[in-house]
Protein backbone atom coordinates (compact mmCIF):
# COMPACT_ATOMS: atom_id res chain seq x y z
CA UNK A 1 0.00 0.00 0.00
CA UNK A 2 1.52 3.39 -1.18
CA UNK A 3 0.55 6.71 0.13
CA UNK A 4 1.47 10.19 -0.31
CA UNK A 5 2.58 12.58 2.48
CA UNK A 6 1.78 15.92 1.33
CA UNK A 7 4.04 18.86 2.67
CA UNK A 8 2.92 22.30 4.00
CA UNK A 9 3.43 26.24 4.15
CA UNK A 10 2.40 28.79 6.14
CA UNK A 11 0.44 31.12 4.46
CA UNK A 12 0.84 33.66 7.57
CA UNK A 13 2.54 33.13 10.62
CA UNK A 14 2.23 35.28 13.73
CA UNK A 15 4.26 34.34 17.17
CA UNK A 16 1.96 35.08 20.37
CA UNK A 17 4.17 34.87 23.18
CA UNK A 18 6.34 32.52 24.92
CA UNK A 19 4.87 29.82 27.18
CA UNK A 20 5.79 28.93 30.66
CA UNK A 21 7.41 25.71 29.50
CA UNK A 22 9.62 27.37 26.79
CA UNK A 23 7.60 27.22 23.82
CA UNK A 24 5.62 29.61 22.06
CA UNK A 25 2.02 30.15 21.24
CA UNK A 26 0.94 31.00 17.40
CA UNK A 27 -1.71 31.52 15.28
CA UNK A 28 -0.34 30.21 11.51
CA UNK A 29 -2.99 29.14 8.93
CA UNK A 30 -1.66 26.14 7.34
CA UNK A 31 -1.64 24.79 3.96
CA UNK A 32 -1.03 20.79 1.94
CA UNK A 33 0.71 21.61 -1.36
CA UNK A 34 1.14 19.28 -3.57
CA UNK A 35 4.64 18.29 -3.06
CA UNK A 36 5.19 15.06 -1.51
CA UNK A 37 7.09 11.90 0.17
CA UNK A 38 5.66 8.20 -1.01
CA UNK A 39 5.22 6.40 2.13
CA UNK A 40 5.02 2.66 1.32
CA UNK A 41 3.46 0.43 3.93
CA UNK A 42 3.24 -3.24 4.81
CA UNK A 43 1.22 -4.10 8.39
CA UNK A 44 -0.29 -7.44 9.67
CA UNK A 45 -1.31 -8.26 12.92
CA UNK A 46 0.79 -10.17 15.03
CA UNK A 47 1.90 -11.28 18.15
CA UNK A 48 4.87 -9.09 18.54
CA UNK A 49 4.96 -5.06 17.89
CA UNK A 50 7.34 -4.91 15.54
CA UNK A 51 8.27 -1.30 13.60
CA UNK A 52 10.98 -1.46 10.19
CA UNK A 53 11.54 2.08 8.57
CA UNK A 54 13.64 2.12 5.58
CA UNK A 55 14.18 5.05 3.24
CA UNK A 56 15.87 6.12 -0.09
CA UNK A 57 17.69 8.27 2.32
CA UNK A 58 20.59 7.23 3.45
CA UNK A 59 20.85 10.05 6.26
CA UNK A 60 17.85 9.79 7.06
CA UNK A 61 16.99 7.96 10.89
CA UNK A 62 15.09 4.60 10.79
CA UNK A 63 15.26 4.26 15.14
CA UNK A 64 12.97 5.60 17.45
CA UNK A 65 14.01 9.10 16.56
CA UNK A 66 12.11 9.34 13.96
CA UNK A 67 8.81 10.79 13.73
CA UNK A 68 6.96 8.05 11.28
CA UNK A 69 8.51 5.03 14.20
CA UNK A 70 6.77 7.53 16.85
CA UNK A 71 3.59 7.48 15.42
CA UNK A 72 3.59 3.75 14.92
CA UNK A 73 4.89 2.83 17.90
CA UNK A 74 2.17 5.74 19.54
CA UNK A 75 -0.91 4.53 17.62
CA UNK A 76 -0.14 0.82 18.98
CA UNK A 77 -0.22 1.60 22.46
CA UNK A 78 -3.27 4.17 22.21
CA UNK A 79 -5.27 1.30 20.65
CA UNK A 80 -3.53 -1.35 21.94
CA UNK A 81 -3.32 -3.36 18.68
CA UNK A 82 -0.07 -5.45 18.29
CA UNK A 83 1.34 -4.99 14.31
CA UNK A 84 4.10 -5.87 12.18
CA UNK A 85 4.81 -2.47 10.54
CA UNK A 86 7.16 -1.80 7.53
CA UNK A 87 7.55 1.50 6.10
CA UNK A 88 9.40 2.80 3.39
CA UNK A 89 9.66 6.53 2.77
CA UNK A 90 11.31 7.80 -0.61
CA UNK A 91 11.65 11.29 0.49
CA UNK A 92 10.67 14.20 -2.12
CA UNK A 93 10.49 16.69 0.24
CA UNK A 94 13.30 18.89 1.83
CA UNK A 95 14.83 18.67 4.91
CA UNK A 96 14.53 20.20 8.03
CA UNK A 97 13.54 23.25 5.37
CA UNK A 98 10.31 24.92 6.88
CA UNK A 99 7.92 22.36 4.87
CA UNK A 100 7.22 20.09 7.81
CA UNK A 101 7.94 16.73 6.19
CA UNK A 102 8.42 14.87 8.82
CA UNK A 103 5.75 15.89 10.10
CA UNK A 104 3.71 15.18 7.16
CA UNK A 105 5.16 11.52 7.15
CA UNK A 106 3.94 11.25 10.76
CA UNK A 107 0.27 11.98 10.28
CA UNK A 108 -0.02 10.09 6.78
CA UNK A 109 1.25 7.14 9.16
CA UNK A 110 -1.24 7.64 11.71
CA UNK A 111 -4.06 8.25 9.10
CA UNK A 112 -3.14 4.41 7.57
CA UNK A 113 -2.62 2.74 10.40
CA UNK A 114 -5.75 4.24 11.83
CA UNK A 115 -7.78 2.89 8.50
CA UNK A 116 -5.89 -0.25 8.95
CA UNK A 117 -7.34 -0.85 12.43
CA UNK A 118 -10.71 -0.27 11.48
CA UNK A 119 -10.82 3.51 12.15
CA UNK A 120 -10.82 3.22 16.22
CA UNK A 121 -10.16 6.69 16.72
CA UNK A 122 -11.97 9.50 14.69
CA UNK A 123 -9.96 12.38 13.04
CA UNK A 124 -9.92 14.62 15.80
CA UNK A 125 -9.01 12.55 18.47
CA UNK A 126 -6.32 11.53 16.14
CA UNK A 127 -5.53 14.99 15.62
CA UNK A 128 -5.28 15.58 19.68
CA UNK A 129 -3.34 12.88 20.76
CA UNK A 130 -0.58 13.22 18.12
CA UNK A 131 0.75 16.62 19.37
CA UNK A 132 3.45 14.19 21.57
CA UNK A 133 4.91 13.77 18.64
CA UNK A 134 5.32 16.61 17.14
CA UNK A 135 3.94 20.74 16.98
CA UNK A 136 3.05 20.17 12.85
CA UNK A 137 1.62 16.87 13.28
CA UNK A 138 -2.01 17.41 14.52
CA UNK A 139 -2.89 19.53 11.01
CA UNK A 140 -0.82 17.15 9.08
CA UNK A 141 -3.59 14.41 10.20
CA UNK A 142 -6.08 16.51 8.64
CA UNK A 143 -4.13 17.76 5.83
CA UNK A 144 -5.93 20.71 3.34
CA UNK A 145 -6.16 24.46 4.85
CA UNK A 146 -6.45 25.09 8.45
CA UNK A 147 -6.36 27.73 11.25
CA UNK A 148 -3.53 26.21 13.73
CA UNK A 149 -2.77 27.70 17.25
CA UNK A 150 -1.43 26.93 20.61
CA UNK A 151 1.92 25.17 19.76
CA UNK A 152 -0.02 23.22 16.92
CA UNK A 153 -2.75 21.51 18.89
CA UNK A 154 -5.70 23.26 18.30
CA UNK A 155 -6.74 22.66 14.27
CA UNK A 156 -10.06 24.82 12.88
CA UNK A 157 -10.46 23.65 8.94
CA UNK A 158 -11.08 26.27 6.56
CA UNK A 159 -12.99 26.23 3.89
CA UNK A 160 -10.53 26.75 0.14
CA UNK A 161 -12.65 27.66 -2.53
CA UNK A 162 -9.82 27.76 -5.80
CA UNK A 163 -6.84 26.09 -5.97
CA UNK A 164 -3.86 28.53 -5.83
CA UNK A 165 -0.35 27.97 -7.57
CA UNK A 166 3.06 28.45 -5.80
CA UNK A 167 6.83 29.02 -7.28
CA UNK A 168 8.38 27.47 -4.08
CA UNK A 169 12.23 27.65 -3.31
CA UNK A 170 14.37 26.14 -0.76
CA UNK A 171 17.84 27.33 -0.49
CA UNK A 172 20.87 24.55 0.37
CA UNK A 173 21.30 26.05 4.01
CA UNK A 174 19.90 24.53 7.31
CA UNK A 175 17.93 26.80 9.43
CA UNK A 176 17.58 25.42 13.33
CA UNK A 177 13.96 26.30 14.21
CA UNK A 178 15.07 26.01 17.99
CA UNK A 179 17.70 28.42 17.33
CA UNK A 180 15.21 31.05 14.93
CA UNK A 181 12.69 30.64 18.47
CA UNK A 182 15.54 31.68 20.59
CA UNK A 183 16.41 34.85 19.06
CA UNK A 184 13.03 36.13 18.52
CA UNK A 185 11.95 38.91 19.59
CA UNK A 186 8.06 40.20 19.54
CA UNK A 187 7.06 43.12 17.70
CA UNK A 188 3.66 43.67 19.31
CA UNK A 189 2.41 44.61 15.85
CA UNK A 190 -1.08 43.32 16.26
CA UNK A 191 -1.68 40.61 13.08
CA UNK A 192 -5.09 39.16 13.69
CA UNK A 193 -6.58 41.67 10.88
CA UNK A 194 -4.17 40.08 8.16
CA UNK A 195 -5.09 36.12 9.45
CA UNK A 196 -8.67 37.35 9.22
CA UNK A 197 -8.23 38.69 5.67
CA UNK A 198 -6.15 35.54 4.78
CA UNK A 199 -8.88 33.36 5.89
CA UNK A 200 -11.70 35.47 3.99
CA UNK A 201 -9.16 35.63 0.22
CA UNK A 202 -9.19 31.46 1.13
CA UNK A 203 -12.70 31.45 1.14
CA UNK A 204 -13.44 33.57 -1.43
CA UNK A 205 -10.80 32.04 -3.37
CA UNK A 206 -8.92 35.85 -3.91
CA UNK A 207 -5.20 35.36 -4.83
CA UNK A 208 -4.82 38.82 -5.09
CA UNK A 209 -6.03 39.67 -1.48
CA UNK A 210 -4.05 36.49 -0.35
CA UNK A 211 -0.96 37.92 -1.74
CA UNK A 212 -1.71 41.01 -0.21
CA UNK A 213 -1.57 39.66 3.46
CA UNK A 214 1.30 36.81 3.18
CA UNK A 215 3.28 37.45 6.67
CA UNK A 216 5.65 35.45 8.32
CA UNK A 217 6.71 36.97 12.00
CA UNK A 218 9.97 34.47 11.99
CA UNK A 219 11.82 36.11 9.28
CA UNK A 220 12.80 39.10 11.23
CA UNK A 221 15.01 36.43 12.56
CA UNK A 222 15.81 33.74 9.70
CA UNK A 223 16.16 36.18 6.49
CA UNK A 224 18.66 38.49 9.12
CA UNK A 225 21.02 35.47 9.46
CA UNK A 226 20.33 34.60 5.37
CA UNK A 227 19.73 37.58 3.33
CA UNK A 228 19.41 34.63 0.61
CA UNK A 229 16.19 33.90 1.66
CA UNK A 230 15.28 38.26 1.66
CA UNK A 231 16.53 38.14 -2.20
CA UNK A 232 14.59 35.08 -3.39
CA UNK A 233 11.77 36.76 -2.22
CA UNK A 234 12.03 39.70 -4.49
CA UNK A 235 13.25 37.79 -6.68
CA UNK A 236 9.88 36.21 -6.81
CA UNK A 237 7.97 39.45 -6.10
CA UNK A 238 9.81 41.05 -9.40
CA UNK A 239 8.95 37.89 -11.66
CA UNK A 240 5.30 38.77 -10.64
CA UNK A 241 4.26 37.04 -7.59
CA UNK A 242 1.36 38.10 -5.82
CA UNK A 243 2.80 37.96 -2.45
CA UNK A 244 5.47 36.07 -1.31
CA UNK A 245 7.02 34.29 2.16
CA UNK A 246 8.85 32.40 3.98
CA UNK A 247 7.21 29.40 5.39
CA UNK A 248 7.89 27.94 8.87
CA UNK A 249 10.76 29.19 9.98
CA UNK A 250 12.09 28.67 6.79
CA UNK A 251 14.83 28.53 4.82
CA UNK A 252 11.76 27.60 2.33
CA UNK A 253 10.31 30.52 0.42
CA UNK A 254 6.95 30.73 -1.80
CA UNK A 255 5.89 33.28 -4.32
CA UNK A 256 1.78 33.46 -5.01
CA UNK A 257 0.53 33.27 -8.70
CA UNK A 258 -2.46 33.90 -10.78
CA UNK A 259 -2.34 31.09 -12.78
CA UNK A 260 -0.39 27.86 -13.40
CA UNK A 261 1.30 29.01 -16.31
CA UNK A 262 2.24 32.29 -14.97
CA UNK A 263 4.01 29.95 -12.48
CA UNK A 264 5.57 27.30 -14.51
CA UNK A 265 7.27 30.09 -16.28
CA UNK A 266 8.56 32.44 -13.28
CA UNK A 267 9.43 28.72 -12.34
CA UNK A 268 11.73 27.52 -14.99
CA UNK A 269 13.25 31.43 -14.82
CA UNK A 270 14.27 30.86 -10.78
CA UNK A 271 15.58 27.66 -11.59
CA UNK A 272 18.06 29.16 -14.15
CA UNK A 273 18.98 32.19 -12.00
CA UNK A 274 19.30 30.06 -8.96
CA UNK A 275 20.67 27.16 -10.12
CA UNK A 276 22.19 24.44 -7.78
CA UNK A 277 21.54 26.90 -4.82
CA UNK A 278 18.14 25.66 -4.54
CA UNK A 279 15.61 23.36 -4.81
CA UNK A 280 12.73 24.87 -7.09
CA UNK A 281 9.04 23.74 -7.64
CA UNK A 282 6.37 24.86 -9.23
CA UNK A 283 3.30 23.44 -7.25
CA UNK A 284 -0.31 23.90 -6.30
CA UNK A 285 -2.30 23.60 -2.98
CA UNK A 286 -4.27 20.76 -2.22
CA UNK A 287 -7.90 20.41 -0.51
CA UNK A 288 -8.44 18.20 2.40
CA UNK A 289 -10.80 15.83 0.85
CA UNK A 290 -7.60 15.19 -1.92
CA UNK A 291 -5.30 14.62 1.27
Amino acid sequence: MQEKAYAKINLCLDVVGKRADGYHDLNTVMQTVDLYDTLSFQIRESNEKRIHITSDQIDLPADESNLVYKAADLFMQWTGLCLDISIHIDKNIPIAAGLGGGSSDAGCTLRVLNEFAGEPMDLPSLSARSKVIGADVPFAVYGGTALVSGIGEFVTPIYMKEDMWLVLVTPNISVSTKGVFKRFVPDHNPSQMKIDYVVKALELGDASLLGQNLFNKLETVTVKDYPLIGAIKELLVHNGALGSVMSGSGPSVFGLFKSSEEAQTVHKGVMERLGHTCRTFCIKTVKRSSV
